[in-house]
């Protein structure tokens, strides 16, 4: 079985350009070699709200996969939401200071890979 990455909502970019949040991601997958299905847990580009979550569509999304990961914070309280267990890498933003850590960047992979292996 496929794992599920979960992010927030897509991008309102247009382009992808380099240094994206999917070409951090793409590295990561990469790196965690592992098959996967992705899915926002809000269908609309731009600002999002908690509200603007629907549940009902997050529990048909997640009942299918055993290893889910979430892509920060807002996800993860999603999945908390409908007691779902995951894994919580931080959001690939480039933005994201603490993946200005390569050795923190690292770690948590490292611990993502435990946690897919389980």
């Amino acid at each position: 079985m496929n794992s599920l990455i979960l992010g927030i909502n897509p991008s309102s970019v247009k382009n992808v350009r380099k240094n994206s949040s999917y070409d951090r991601l793409q590295k990561w997958i990469k790196y965690l070699d592992i098959d996967y299905t992705f899915y926002n847990v809000i269908k609309t580009p731009g600002r999002y709200h908690a509200n603007m979550i629907n549940y009902d569509r997050l529990i048909k999304i997640t009942d299918n996969h055993s290893k889910i990961i979430a892509l920060g914070g807002f996800v993860s309280n999603s999945l908390n939401r409908i007691h779902k267990q995951h894994f919580i890498l931080s959001h690939p933003l480039p933005l994201n200071r603490l993946l200005n850590n390569h050795s923190f960047e690292y770690q948590k992979l490292q611990q993502c890979r435990r946690y897919l292996s389980l």
